[in-house]
């Protein structure tokens, strides 16, 4: 799998040369066979999110922002890790974004 630089891993000038100020990259068009992926919200912010395998068989999609401490989450209608890890697979950023827009804020601790 290919990785290119996100857009929001910025390069800066350091002694030694360029240096990433974020290391962020993500797979290059296609398949997705991970369980987290990178996108950019609508504001151009970026996120990252991961498939969780949570309690009582429940799969949730978590959503966590690159600068910041905002978490959400959001179910996901499936009953495997397996079947969540196929619909993860298929959703594009502009689905990602969707299900951001609906997730709830979500305390880990709290449950």
């Amino acid at each position: 799998m290919r990785a290119t630089l996100h857009p929001c891993a910025r390069l800066r000038e350091s002694q030694g040369g360029q240096e990433l100020t974020c290391i962020t990259a993500r797979p290059a068009p296609g398949t997705y066979t991970g369980g987290m992926r990178t996108f950019d919200d609508e504001r151009g912010q970026c996120w990252q999110v991961a498939l969780l395998d949570a309690s009582y068989g429940s799969i949730m999609l978590v959503f966590s922002p690159l600068r910041g401490g905002e978490l959400r989450c959001c179910m996901l209608q499936v009953e495997t890790m397996a079947a969540g890890m196929a619909e993860f697979a298929a959703l594009d950023d502009a689905g990602l974004c969707l299900l951001l827009s609906q997730a709830d804020p979500w305390d880990p601790a709290a449950g």
